[in-house]
């Protein structure tokens, strides 16, 4: 009935966007259209509200905890009022108002998505919670089978198997209906099959009872473990397109409270003294502002459950953190310079993170294209993070930060009272350090451990930034480090745009001139460097190069030692490239005389 619900609710956004999408850019003469296409969107809204509470009341005697979802999901809808907003938009579209109707039509989609959300989230939580409890007793069940297997067979060991079976047997009661299942069923016969050949002293009979137990039980595995990953792929795409229209509905609620800031701050500036109106206007643009700070916590809230993306919640925590800055200024009735930059500031935020979750740019999670998940060929070990979005998502809090920062430098100065400014800068730059550190042991992790040094560094740098700022006169030192940051983020994003975005492999390190470059054919460098850099090359999970063939066509006359010598020197990852070719330039000299 959940889903049902769900799928109500879903619907309404489908049939709710292309209304918005046309309220823009409508003409006089579809108003009306519009109008009907908005009172049926409206009255399916109240279907869906009448339909959650019919489904809360069936449930309470069976589902409580369902009953409660719904019903929360069903206050939400009333507190934002999104039904009356549907009949305000339909009566904005009967005047012809059809700015104003498109922007209210963005809020009322905001909402949909915070109600599918709510609903969604649950749902799926529920079910990977319980479907990765049953992975870990499947793994768990599958070792016992096998130890059990692999022990000298006795009678005694039929007792053993019994409760393995009787394990068995109640995974599948967990499981019913889902996936794994049926194999369970399989392997409990089997087991049980096993246990009756153990106490017969067929030993034969049961290590192939015993051996089918495992397969069947290796199976459930695989199917539980793919069901789990096709459920928080979907929950983590759902989530993105969730914050994506949060995104976009804040974007246009602060470039209109921007606007009507510069707007006002001009009739501040042309009035001779601060009158009542004035200051009602001020506090009414702080109650906006303080609006936008709480849908930036809900984003935050949302983007948390999409784990693939630990920046993206840590970002718009940082959002927040200048709206409410922003809203604290206005209710002071500050309108000046630093309140509209830092407006501006946030609308710059807003957009990059927003333009990081485009559809085109941003593949859904588990399709091709997305790079949520880098597989070291050899084990298995995966990166469990987005690599490229998160970087996207760093870059596009690291870019204004370096701008905030390099403001902050030029309006240094005596009595300048910027001291706040910096430590909130500073707490900013702290945060990229923990994003980068999570991704960096992430990395360590999947065993990408060049990579992960790599990282640690670009942490470390930012790290070295944060401490600039908090102290008096850093913040030029800080800009420095920050442009840095700005440039190496560049170059790995470059990276993995370069491999499609799913590429295990990343460029190391900074391009060194062939001067620069130890082993190049210009020799050693002649002077110590500015600064230490790691060295350039490349990553990559599994095998560093393919294999390479040591064409013995140019050593015939070579003796069969000194061939294999050869061979044994060529032998993939034993040395660089470029030292492979010149073992063999020489090889083939030697073979010439």
């Amino acid at each position: 009935m959940v889903c049902r619900a769900l799928t109500i609710v879903l619907v309404m956004l489908a049939a709710a966007a292309p209304v918005a999408a046309a309220t823009g850019v409508a003409a006089a003469e579809q108003g009306a259209a519009l109008g009907r296409d908005q009172s049926r969107v409206r009255d399916r809204m109240r279907e869906v509200e009448e339909h959650l509470l019919e489904m809360a009341h069936l449930l309470d005697a069976d589902q409580p905890e369902k009953a409660d979802q719904l019903r929360r999901a069903l206050s939400l809808s009333r507190e934002r009022f999104i039904v009356s907003h549907m009949e305000d938009i339909r009566g904005l579209l009967g005047e012809e108002r059809f700015g104003e109707a498109g922007g209210l039509q963005e809020e009322v989609l905001a909402d949909l998505a915070s109600l599918a959300a709510m609903l969604t989230d649950e749902d799926s939580a529920g079910e990977l919670a319980r479907l990765r409890e049953a992975e870990k007793a499947l793994s768990s069940l599958l070792q016992d089978q096998s130890a059990l297997a692999a022990r000298q067979r006795r009678r005694d060991l039929a007792d053993e198997q019994a409760g393995l079976a009787e394990r068995s047997d109640d995974l599948k009661e967990r499981l019913r209906g889902g996936p794994g299942a049926d194999e369970l069923g399989g392997a409990t016969d089997a087991m049980r099959s096993a246990e009756t050949a153990l106490r017969a002293g067929e030993f034969e009979r049961a290590a192939g009872a015993q051996e089918e137990a495992a397969e069947h039980l290796a199976d459930a595995l695989a199917l539980v473990r793919r069901t789990i990953n096709r459920l928080a792929e979907r929950r983590a795409n759902l989530v993105r397109r969730q914050v994506r229209t949060l995104l976009s509905t804040m974007l246009e609620k602060q470039r209109t409270v921007g606007a009507e800031t510069e707007q006002t701050a001009r009739d501040f500036a042309r009035a001779e003294r601060l009158t009542r109106a004035m200051r009602l206007a001020a506090a009414g643009l702080a109650a906006a502002q303080d609006g936008l700070a709480e849908q930036a916590a809900e984003a935050a809230d949302v983007a948390g459950r999409d784990t693939t993306l630990p920046a993206m919640p840590v970002a718009l925590a940082g959002v927040r953190e200048d709206m409410a800055a922003a809203a604290a200024l206005l209710r002071d009735t500050d309108l000046g310079p630093a309140t509209r930059r830092l407006q501006a500031q946030i609308e710059e935020a807003l957009a990059a993170l927003l333009d990081v979750l485009k559809p085109g740019l941003m593949p859904p999670v588990g399709q091709a294209g997305s790079p949520s998940k880098m597989r070291k060929e050899k084990d298995g070990a995966e990166l469990s993070v987005d690599l490229l979005a998160e970087l996207r998502i760093v870059r596009a809090v690291q870019g204004p930060l370096a701008s905030r920062t390099a403001v902050l430098d030029e309006l240094r100065g005596p009595g300048a009272g910027l001291d706040a400014e910096a430590a909130r800068l500073a707490g900013r730059q702290s945060g990229i350090t923990t994003i980068v550190r999570r991704l960096a042991s992430a990395l360590a992790d999947a065993d990408a451990n060049a990579a992960a040094v790599r990282f640690r560094a670009l942490a470390a740098m930012s790290d070295d930034a944060a401490a600039a700022l908090r102290r008096v006169d850093g913040a030029a030192d800080a800009h420095k480090v920050q442009r840095e940051i700005l440039g190496e983020l560049d170059q790995l994003i470059a990276a993995l745009e370069q491999q499609g975005g799913a590429s295990a492999t990343l460029k190391g390190g900074t391009e060194e001139s062939g001067q620069q470059r130890p082993g190049a054919k210009t020799g050693a460098p002649r002077k110590a460097a500015e600064k230490t850099t790691l060295p350039g090359g490349q990553w990559q999970f599994g095998k560093q190069r393919d294999e390479e063939d040591a064409d013995e066509a140019w050593m015939p006359d070579l003796p069969a030692a000194e061939k294999q010598a050869v061979r044994d020197a060529l032998e993939a990852g034993r040395m660089p490239p470029r030292y492979r070719e010149l073992l063999r330039e020489y090889n083939k000299r030697l073979a010439a005389e």
